[in-house]
């Protein structure tokens, strides 16, 4: 996409910027609810991740391209990379630790996760893929969204599938949002399968 004229390249410190304040954003409401004395609202706040929904201002400020249409489209191929990150979770789901669940987890890893997180990582990506190309794109965006998750070698597998779905799939973000959903709902069927849940 062509850059208008006035409008600046994003940056790399942008990014890295977006990104802490992005991921600990959670930790700061939950410290002011705590603040505040609301700490019985930190669940339906925080756990569920409905504050995030309050960081998409940040997400446009990252790079507004993920508000327009470019990167809004599903092409027809990108059915491949979400039956392959499906796969890939029923592996995980096979060795990996189950986290605790609880109904506002399940929320967030439904609804908000798929949605944020990925404009998220769209905002990210696509400054990346100018600055410093496609490998070095992908590997940065997953290696950085690895490490806010709690296991980060089981989450680096899939948030480098998700990196390359959005890359493979010319940017697309639906296809990507499709993939996490799939994932989550594949990782909340496998833990209530599993019988290990509290």
């Amino acid at each position: 996409m062509m850059q208008a004229p006035g409008q600046p390249r994003p940056s790399i410190t942008r990014v890295i910027v977006f990104f802490v304040a992005f991921v600990f954003s959670g930790e700061v409401v939950s410290a002011l609810l705590g603040w505040l004395g609301l700490s019985d609202f930190n669940g339906p706040i925080v756990e569920s991740g409905a504050y995030a929904f309050l960081l998409l201002p940040l997400v446009y400020w990252a790079d507004p391209r993920v508000f327009t249409k470019e990167l809004w489209r599903l092409p027809i191929h990108a059915w491949a990379g979400v039956v392959a990150l499906a796969v890939l979770q029923v592996f995980i789901n096979s060795i990996g630790p189950n986290p605790s669940l609880t109904k506002y987890r399940i929320f967030s890893a439904i609804l908000v996760a798929p949605i944020i997180e990925e404009m998220a990582r769209a905002a990210m990506q696509c400054t990346l893929l100018q600055r410093i190309g496609v490998f070095w794109a992908v590997v940065t965006t997953a290696t950085l969204w690895a490490t806010a998750h709690a296991h980060f070698w089981i989450a680096l597998p899939q948030q480098l599938a998700l990196s390359v779905i959005f890359v493979s799939c010319r940017k697309s973000l639906p296809a990507t949002i499709i993939a996490h959903l799939v994932m989550n709902i594949l990782a909340i069927v496998g833990f209530e399968l599993s019988g290990l849940h509290p």
